[in-house]
């Protein structure tokens, strides 16, 4: 039975089932988006919740099963609902391509500072399992110093800093 199962192509009904609670999240952060659009001096607020919502998108796309696997209505639907998401993403991007590249710094800080934090992370804990307090502590100034290094380079050349 589970042999048939396993070998059945998986349908709409099925996909929607095992992925409804990531439909809804989707669906809260797209009405966000769309409601943050409506609002005045809400750039930020539409960029932010538009990006949560491509990294949904992502998750969402990824969950998808492999073209052989599923029948032709899913098909469909995936192929629509990627086509879907990229036009969302066409239409904010180029209404606030201005905007976006006002905060891209920020969003290119926030995305060095998460990697050098979860790389903190590992090196941290494995001082860690050594006992070796001044050892990590001096890794945290070095790793804090190549960090500020790194920010101001960024910012020095998008020319926001002297």
């Amino acid at each position: 039975m589970s042999q048939q199962q396993s070998e059945a192509k998986k349908d709409l009904k099925w996909f929607v089932k095992e992925n409804y609670q990531l439909l809804t999240t989707m669906g809260v952060f797209g009405g966000l988006t769309a409601l943050f659009v409506r609002l005045e001096n809400a750039s930020y607020l539409t960029l932010l919740s538009f990006l949560m919502f491509l990294v949904l998108s992502i998750e969402f796309w990824r969950s998808f099963p492999k073209t052989f696997q599923s029948t032709y209505s899913l098909f469909v639907f995936e192929n629509l609902s990627l086509a879907l998401i990229c036009s969302v993403a066409v239409y904010i991007l180029a209404y606030y391509l201005m905007d976006f590249v006002v905060y891209l710094p920020f969003l290119i800080m926030v995305t060095v500072g998460f990697l050098l934090l979860t790389s903190l992370r590992v090196v941290i804990a494995f001082f860690q399992r050594h006992k070796n307090t001044l050892a990590t502590i001096l890794l945290i100034l070095v790793v804090a110093s190549i960090t500020f290094f790194i920010l101001n380079t960024i910012l020095y050349f998008l020319g926001l800093s002297k």
